[in-house]
């Protein structure tokens, strides 16, 4: 039986200018924030004039984000005795400890800085289904510390709650709600593809959906997703978005095959510019086994783009992809695909399409070791054609890594990851590379009853 899950996938985030000025000659600016945007400065330069303007800005955020995460934990764990009486809960303490060293800690062309750094990574993990309802909390925090650039120090902070509930035989609520606390290198570069100037950030996502099964071949549902991101410096600008999505499913060959319709509307908004979208999308899923899965979405959208200052309003019509095969084995897995959606940039204001391809395959070599890559190649455009950003940028990524299981919980792993961005319209240095390798070893301590 097929349920519509909600979604709070992000499909916004940025890329930045090429940089405007050298460390010296930001050192003789002295630009407000107004000036600094008048002035297209990327995130790097406003950063370093614009170092005591944003330290308070994202406490708000902070305390809203921190107190609905509490009360969704405290409703959820209130919520369950009243379920049903048959329970399965497993909680999961995890320590992991690493060190690394990375040759271009800021993934910049110029000035590289390489550095030694140990990450501690305490996480806990808490899984509970019972015959109506299913709930998965998780909460980790990375602690960075580098051997000589103290001031790159910080840490990562990441928590996210879901649950179903089928409170009857074809009625199902889905909802979630997640906080990361990062840095533009970290998990927006994972999800985009797209690099630009280190800053810090603050993302929070909440969604919920509702789906009706109609019969044992279809079911329709509803969700709504909500996204808020915010950056440490003036140079990037804040921003956030809703959208609301409507799904039908249809079976055929016994299953094996799902069709699918999916109508969606999306709203963001910053300080600068209101955006809209509508997209339509149709999708096929191929189950022939437990093993093997092929999924195909595409579709057309529709994107409009309204300024608050003298831009000229823009609209402009785009296809959407995500195509992903998967095969597992009792000793593989791997995962084949190609996706292509807009996003939006925080640095210029602007929307961009990203299209990309990506592989990942695991396998195990013997009883205790197990080997695996994962590599991605993608492409930025910009949306309008008419873009004063009218750079295509290519970026690149390959990360193998080897484990090896210790214990039954306990694993040790080592891993390398090569990174390039490439630019053709930066003529003395169009390629901008990364080489990182850390060994890490992680505790995991389950207890289920």
């Amino acid at each position: 039986m097929t349920y519509v899950k909600s979604t709070t996938n992000c499909t916004r985030a940025g890329q930045h200018f090429p940089r405007c000025f050298s460390w010296d000659e930001l050192s003789e600016l002295n630009l407000e924030a107004s000036a600094v945007k008048r002035k297209n400065l990327c995130g790097l330069c406003a950063s370093a004039v614009n170092k005591t303007q944003g330290d308070s800005k994202m406490v708000s955020i902070k305390k809203v984000t921190v107190m609905f995460f509490c009360k969704c934990l405290i409703i959820s764990f209130l919520s369950v005795p009243f379920i049903a009486v048959a329970r399965d809960v497993t909680v999961t303490p995890s320590i992991t400890v690493a060190g690394a060293y990375d040759d271009n800690v800021t993934f910049v062309r110029t000035d590289e800085i390489s550095d030694y750094l140990g990450i501690f990574s305490p996480s806990l993990t808490l899984d509970y289904a019972s015959e109506l309802f299913k709930m998965r909390g998780s909460g980790r925090v990375d602690v960075l510390r580098y051997a000589k650039e103290k001031d790159l120090d910080y840490e990562r902070q990441f928590y996210k709650l879901n649950g179903d509930y089928r409170f009857t035989e074809r009625w199902e609520f889905t909802g979630d709600v997640s906080y990361i606390k990062d840095t533009t290198l970290d998990s927006e570069l994972d999800e985009t593809g797209i690099v630009y100037a280190r800053e810090d950030r603050e993302r929070f996502n909440t969604g919920a959906g509702l789906s009706y099964q109609i019969s044992e071949l279809s079911d329709m549902g509803v969700n709504y997703a909500y996204s808020k991101t915010d950056y440490d410096e003036e140079g990037y600008e804040d921003y956030d978005y809703s959208s609301i999505g409507l799904s039908y499913n249809r079976r055929f060959n016994n299953g094996i095959d799902t069709f699918t319709v999916a109508p969606r509307y999306t709203r963001g908004s910053s300080d600068v510019s209101d955006f809209n979208g509508y997209r339509l999308n149709f999708g096929w899923t191929h189950l022939p086994s437990e093993t093997y899965r092929l999924r195909v979405f595409l579709g057309a959208r529709y994107t409009e783009q309204d300024y608050k200052d003298d831009r000229d309003d823009t609209s402009n019509w785009g296809g959407v992809a995500d195509i992903n095969l998967q095969k597992k084995g009792e000793t593989y897995s791997a995962r084949i695909g190609f996706g292509s959606d807009i996003y939006f940039r925080p640095d210029t204001d602007e929307l961009s399409q990203v299209y990309k391809i990506y592989c990942n395959l695991t396998r195990r070599i013997t009883e205790r070791f197990s080997g695996g890559v994962y590599s991605r190649l993608s492409l930025t455009q910009p949306d309008d054609p008419d873009s004063l950003n009218d750079e295509d940028t290519w970026y690149f990524v390959v990360t193998p890594s080897l484990t090896y299981r210790l214990t039954e919980n306990h694993f040790l792993k080592l891993s390398y990851s090569y990174q390039q961005e490439y630019n053709k319209n930066v003529e003395d240095d169009p390629r901008n590379d990364r080489n990182r390798v850390w060994l890490s070893l992680n505790f995991n301590f389950p207890k289920k009853w």
